[in-house]
């Protein structure tokens, strides 16, 4: 929509206002480039409190393809840092995506003692013009290291993504409205202790997510047979 520059301002704001599924003019670049920080607060399923930070450290342009890697920066609840992941991201005039991987939660720097680690991911995709009931493709990711003869494979699947609804979400000191994306989620860790066997473990849960074409994904919700895990964007700076 931003290509047809003829049409009167004052027809293109009608436009905007009046539909949520005209593609959004502000875009989540705007707040994901270099030395911006995104902040969300996470509340586990027992109740407590942690922080991310997204700290976005390089952006690259690759044809219509733009690039965004970063760390995501978790603290606890009095916001003593604890860990360190590494983010990537990328988007181009019709789709925002994030990589699959984003919820592995990869180490930005792995222990020495590993071998160099494999690491494979797909994108989960949220097209700019979503419109409710449209089915969005699956994703999936894995991350294998090496040790002192042990191999761990994790993996992480996001199937029957559907968009199922629009939901007005808390960010700042006002509400935003998004596309509330549904899907099931499979999380998989298989130990190899060589000749003593290997160790499976799986969890499966449901999980959501609140996109809007002007700042990402802004909330998440797992939900498990035990309960219920949430993330919820406080600013962008």
């Amino acid at each position: 929509m931003k290509r047809f520059l003829f049409v009167p301002a004052i027809v293109c704001a009608c436009v905007i206002t009046l539909s949520f599924n005209v593609v959004s003019l502000v875009r989540p670049d705007l707040y994901f480039t270099k030395g911006n920080e995104i902040s969300f607060k996470l509340t586990s399923e027992n109740g407590a409190l942690s922080y991310s930070e997204y700290k976005i450290k390089e952006v690259t342009q690759k044809g219509n393809r733009t690039n965004i890697y970063g760390y995501d920066n978790r603290s606890d609840d009095q916001h003593k840092s604890t860990f360190s992941y590494r983010l990537n991201f990328h988007h181009d005039s019709i789709n925002w995506s994030e990589d699959a991987l984003n919820y592995l939660k990869c180490p930005v720097v792995y222990s020495s003692n590993f071998l160099p680690p494999v690491l494979i991911t797909d994108s989960l995709v949220f097209p700019y013009a979503m419109k409710v009931s449209d089915t969005l493709p699956p994703a999936s990711a894995s991350e294998t290291i090496k040790y002192s003869g042990t191999e761990n494979v994790r993996t992480i699947e996001f199937v029957h993504r559907k968009v199922t609804g629009k939901d007005s979400i808390p960010y700042n000191s006002h509400k935003v409205l998004a596309y509330r994306v549904e899907c099931r989620c499979t999380m998989t860790t298989i130990t190899d202790y060589g000749p003593l066997g290997k160790i499976p473990t799986e969890l499966k849960y449901d999980f959501t997510e609140w996109f809007t074409p002007s700042l990402g994904v802004i909330k998440t919700l797992s939900k498990t047979a035990t309960g219920e895990s949430t993330r919820l964007i406080l600013f962008t700076k």
